[in-house]
């Protein structure tokens, strides 16, 4: 008898090691396994008792399943988020567009109606029925130009505007202050040599008076580097397509001929027209690319710069 007093023990822990596959499988750390109470019956009797655990609780730091719907309703959001920014931005742009555009279209008028004195066709005469463009006129238009462009002008031009009018303004400091009377046409006397088609011919004239080799690069070859260096500065730079005629205005509208242009040059009656008129064809093509040049911020909707 006392060689079966160990199988009791054997019985247990048997059980013991079989229950506990049984556990790892179920999720071993939910199960808690009460104290066992022994209680002896006997010199050879153990009973042993096991109180079941209580019923599993779940993690509470366990990661839950990615949730799809929420995702793409986040998505969702964020992109409609972004586009409502979009469209306001559009929208507030559009508007402020619209209101320098309109804007423009007021103001521009003005500027332009000063340069009227240098019109081609119909310019204003004097009490004696006569017009000649003379250095106190110059002066009037650049104050005029200069009222102008701080009260209105200047938050609402482009930078190639802005340029067109700068160069205007710096040839009517220059031509203000002439000692000599300008060589410029006399109106109505000479009307049939003061046209459209005469200038841009006078133009090409004038370019090879003043800078031989420019003009030689305006007939030739528009993209020549001595062209290409004299437009850089001006607003506007020839393209393969424009005539001589049309580079030679955009070489006279440059910083660089501004600057040594020599206004009051004594000319007689018999000299040819681009000589007797030279000051007058510099100033009319400056206050010609300007027009162009505020005519394209209308056209384009160029923001101010």
């Amino acid at each position: 008898m006392n060689n079966f007093r160990f199988l009791p023990w054997l019985f247990a822990l048997s059980f013991t090691l079989a229950f506990l596959p049984v556990a790892a499988i179920i999720d071993i750390n939910h199960i808690a396994f009460a104290a066992a109470e022994t209680v002896t019956c006997g010199p050879n009797c153990v009973r042993v008792e096991v109180v079941a655990p209580p019923p599993a609780k779940p993690y509470p730091d366990a990661p839950k399943p990615f949730d799809w719907k929420l995702a793409l309703a986040s998505l969702l959001s964020l992109f409609a988020t972004v586009v409502s920014l979009w469209v306001a931005y559009g929208q507030r742009r559009t508007a402020t567009d619209s209101k320098i555009h309109e804007e423009r279209i007021k103001q521009y008028q003005a500027i332009i109606a000063d340069t009227a004195p240098l019109a081609v066709y119909f310019p204003a005469l004097d009490s004696e029925g006569k017009s000649r463009l003379t250095a106190d006129a110059c002066m009037k238009m650049g104050r005029t130009a200069n009222a102008w462009y701080f009260a209105h002008g200047a938050m609402l031009m482009s930078t190639e505007a802005r340029n067109a009018y700068m160069r205007f303004v710096n040839g009517l400091v220059f031509a203000s202050q002439a000692g000599k009377p300008l060589a410029v046409p006399e109106y109505p006397n000479d009307s049939a040599l003061v046209t459209y088609g005469r200038l841009d011919e006078y133009r090409l004239q004038v370019l090879r008076e003043t800078d031989p080799a420019c003009a030689t690069a305006a007939e030739q070859e528009p993209w020549l580097p001595r062209l290409r260096k004299m437009s850089a500065a001006a607003f506007d730079r020839p393209s393969r397509g424009d005539t001589a005629q049309a580079r030679a205005g955009y070489a006279l509208a440059s910083d660089a001929l501004i600057a040594k242009w020599k206004f009051g040059f004594a000319a007689s009656d018999d000299d040819p027209p681009y000589h007797r008129f030279r000051d007058y064809i510099f100033l009319q093509n400056l206050s010609s690319k300007l027009r162009t040049a505020l005519a394209q911020d209308l056209r384009s909707r160029r923001r101010p710069e």
